[in-house]
């Protein structure tokens, strides 16, 4: 009984320490991430010093929800610095990483967008295209990407697929979503350029 309860005494110490470095580790990465200039509004958005400590910050605290942050928002920010390729490694290992957090559709939706940016159009819409089929029921997620799928469609000098995905967010009908009301404006004058359509 007594080297039961030695042992057992062992093991609620270690657990407890475990969870004490854990919570001290999760501290001291959310300390280190509001010391980022760029989030407080010191530097401005794109800052190659910003992404770098960022990314700093994701590696020295994996597995922390602000390392996870971290990671993204240094994505962001390579991203607005036109680091389109960077930006993707970042995005894709994000979502790689911390595939369970809540954040991987923006993540999925940052891939896209660097694919886009890099003239990867081909690739962008696949990857806008699996966005849609897998968030369908995320209105946040999919409602900007049908909108962008529309707009890469008419690029494309594919009017007819551009108003499907334009009726489909103008059926939502809410005058309020900025997404809605662009999408209406861009179906109003691909019709007057097209009226067959």
């Amino acid at each position: 009984v007594l080297a039961g309860a030695i042992v057992a005494g062992v093991i609620g110490a270690i657990v407890a320490a475990v969870m004490w470095n854990r919570s001290r580790n999760e501290a001291n990465a959310n300390q280190a991430l509001l010391a980022v200039p760029s989030l407080i509004g010191g530097e401005a958005p794109g800052d190659a010093s910003a992404a770098k400590a960022l990314l700093g910050i994701s590696q020295q605290y994996p597995g922390t929800s602000a390392g996870a942050a971290a990671q993204l928002l240094a994505a962001k920010e390579l991203f607005l610095g036109g680091k389109y390729s960077e930006a993707q490694q970042e995005f894709s290992k994000f979502a790689a990483d911390y595939s369970g957090n809540a954040l991987v559709p923006q993540a999925n939706v940052g891939i896209a967008a660097c694919l886009e940016a890099q003239g990867k159009i081909g690739d962008a819409v696949q990857q806008y295209k699996k966005i849609n089929v897998i968030y369908s029921g995320s209105p946040g997620i999919v409602v900007p990407v049908k909108l962008t799928l529309g707009r890469l469609s008419e690029a494309d000098n594919k009017p007819d697929q551009a108003v499907t995905y334009y009726k489909e967010l103008i059926n939502i009908q809410d005058p309020n979503d900025p997404w809605v009301r662009e999408a209406y404006e861009r179906f109003q004058l691909l019709v007057a350029k097209h009226p067959e359509l």
